[in-house]
């Protein structure tokens, strides 16, 4: 993880940069705030960081910027696992309604003739 982080530090050209005592200690609050993400998590947000979707870089790049957009990248992150929830909700909806109808579907009522067949 050190080395995701120092490769985003040096990608940017600041004017002052983190050193190594900088960058554990963020990784280290970072770890103790996000601990449910996972690797994918932070490549996904370091290549969003560096396209500029946090926000842009001014001069410098810290902690305290690095923690401000994990707080973007998280709200972005739960809005975007929401919105899939959602989605997998709205795609098992019609086979719920069509529960709620006075016939059957065509699987039920094969595996009512089926059942129908072995008892007699």
């Amino acid at each position: 993880m050190y080395t995701w982080f120092e490769q985003f530090v040096n990608f940017y050209s600041t004017n002052g940069t983190m050193d190594p005592f900088q960058i554990k200690d963020t990784i280290d609050l970072v770890r103790e705030e996000y601990p449910h993400y996972k690797p994918e998590d932070f490549k996904l947000f370091f290549k969003m960081a560096k396209k500029g979707y946090f926000g842009q870089v001014f001069g410098r790049i810290d902690g305290e910027v690095i923690m401000n957009w994990l707080a973007k990248y998280d709200i972005h992150r739960d809005t975007q696992a929401q919105n899939e929830a959602i989605k997998a909700a709205d795609a098992f909806k019609p086979s719920v309604e069509a529960k709620n109808t006075t016939g059957i579907t065509y699987a039920e009522f094969l595996e009512y003739k089926k059942r129908k067949e072995t008892t007699k």
